[in-house]
């Protein structure tokens, strides 16, 4: 038996589509076709919240022999972030120790960091019940003898920097 001749025009016709014709629909309506390697596509908005922190002594540090001795002194950033560590890692373990901050600015014990806008509770709880100790040669103005119990108090926090006078954050 002979095969039978394939007709031209059946050849080079393509084979009709499952597809819905969708040339009827709306713009809103039609889909959007992603490139054949492109699963899902999506912009990432890192929206920040700023605090202002304060380093407390219990009891504070008095010097009666010299008053200024007792006085704030600058902490660097090395040392905030150390101090910063331990109530976070206290509230959510190795979460809390990794959480990224950044430290903007410090003016005596006060300080003001900005942390991503996710871990902006955790933050605020990590620092609200934690009291710790640390050696009193270690942070200034804390003098020299022993342990001394420190804890963080959260003076303001604001979504935006800069937004109308910033007294919510630096009042």
């Amino acid at each position: 038996m002979a095969p039978l001749p394939l007709s031209t025009a059946a050849a080079t016709q393509p084979p009709p589509s499952t597809a819905p014709d969708t040339s009827q629909l709306p713009p809103s309506k039609k889909r959007k076709t992603a490139s054949p390697g492109t699963l899902h596509t999506s912009t990432i908005r890192t929206q920040h919240t700023y605090f202002h922190l304060r380093l407390t002594t219990i009891p504070p540090p008095t010097n009666p022999a010299n008053p200024a001795s007792a006085g704030p002194k600058d902490l660097d950033p090395l040392t905030i972030r150390s101090l910063l560590t331990p109530p976070l890692q206290a509230y959510l373990g190795l979460t809390g120790a990794g959480m990224p901050i950044d430290v903007l600015k410090s003016e005596g014990r006060d300080v003001w960091v900005r942390v991503h806008g996710l871990d902006a509770r955790a933050l605020q709880a990590g620092m609200a019940g934690w009291v710790g100790s640390v050696e009193g040669g270690l942070v200034p103005g804390l003098g020299e003898e022993g342990r001394v119990k420190v804890s963080w108090r959260v003076v303001g926090k604001g979504g935006r920097l800069g937004l109308g006078d910033g007294s919510e954050l630096f009042g």
